[in-house]
């Protein structure tokens, strides 16, 4: 006999809008990331919205349309692999059924250009759904232990003290420094103590932990902490600068890589801008600011005078 499996639909729920949330945040900040010039709007959406699905994207120019105006681009599927695993001849997938998107098997850099955004080849999503999976739980303890810092007070009582008691409740809660009683009724009133501890400053340094990863990922600088501190040795916060700014030329190389291809085969040169500036080391930082202030003495200017 199986067992009925049971379901709890609110937090389902909540755990659903949670994930939508976070999902549309990293998206959000994936599809601004980077700037194709002069590629349309539209065409430059397309190509982040597949990194961000497929992690890949194929291109292909029509040859009836001069310039970047023929260049379009596609989803594809690998119908022959060379020795070394690399897509050697695709289909482009036709998703609208557009009439000159041919139906023909095409070879890479002879009829077609791909391209990753990833050395990985995975789609930027996968990179941080383990992460954001891991801070939507985070989200749901949170939330229960919202719930059980709101436990109300439980007194044992017998009947004849209920009167007693609401008096007492309504006294407490009125905010009263100094409530009086009688000693009898102190024996009377057994106060039940609820043992919740209260977690959730650690469950937010949790949170924005796993958070951070997502940003390093993007290549984002981002402030983090390593879940245990307030904030991050200087030696920690270089170290991940290191991690962000790896991730950030990893990403901007392979799609540059792509973009060469496209130039390349089809002579349309398009130039990749990032919206992101290259987090700076802490000590860098501290070089610039000495140097800055060295000039502004030889100058003759100096802060103050």
């Amino acid at each position: 006999m199986s067992k009925k499996k049971y379901k709890n639909t609110d937090i389902d729920i909540l755990r659903a809008k949670i994930k939508q949330a976070l999902d549309n945040k990293f998206f959000r900040l994936w599809i601004g990331r980077f700037v194709f010039e002069p590629l349309s709007r539209k065409q430059r959406r397309f190509i982040m919205k597949s990194y961000w699905n497929e992690g890949t994207v194929a291109g292909k120019k029509n040859d009836l349309i001069d310039g970047v105006e023929g260049l379009y681009f596609t989803p594809y599927s690998t119908t022959y692999y060379d020795l070394y695993q690399e897509s050697e001849v695709v289909r482009l997938i036709n998703l609208h059924n557009v009439p000159y998107i041919p139906i023909s098997d095409q070879i890479v850099d002879k009829d077609c250009v791909i391209g990753w955004c990833n050395t990985a080849r995975k789609p930027i999503k996968v990179l941080v759904e383990y992460y954001i999976d891991r801070m939507v739980e985070i989200q749901l303890i949170i939330n229960t232990q919202l719930g059980l810092q709101n436990s109300p007070f439980m007194f044992g009582i017998t009947p004849e003290m209920k009167q007693k008691a609401d008096d007492l409740m309504a006294r407490i809660l009125n905010h009263e420094p100094v409530v009086f009683i009688d000693i009898d009724d102190v024996s009377l009133l057994k106060a039940v103590t609820l043992n919740n501890q209260y977690n959730i400053d650690k469950l937010v340094q949790l949170y924005y932990d796993y958070e951070s990863q997502c940003f390093n990922i993007l290549g984002i600088d981002n402030a983090t902490t390593d879940g245990t501190k307030d904030r991050m040795l200087l030696d920690q916060e270089n170290a991940n600068n290191v991690e962000i700014n790896a991730f950030n030329e990893e990403i901007k190389q392979c799609i540059q890589d792509f973009l060469d291809d496209i130039n390349d085969l089809y002579g349309v040169k398009i130039t990749l801008k990032s919206n992101i500036k290259p987090t700076q080391s802490l000590y860098e930082e501290g070089l610039d600011s000495l140097e800055d202030n060295t000039n502004r003495q030889v100058g003759g200017q100096t802060d103050g005078n």
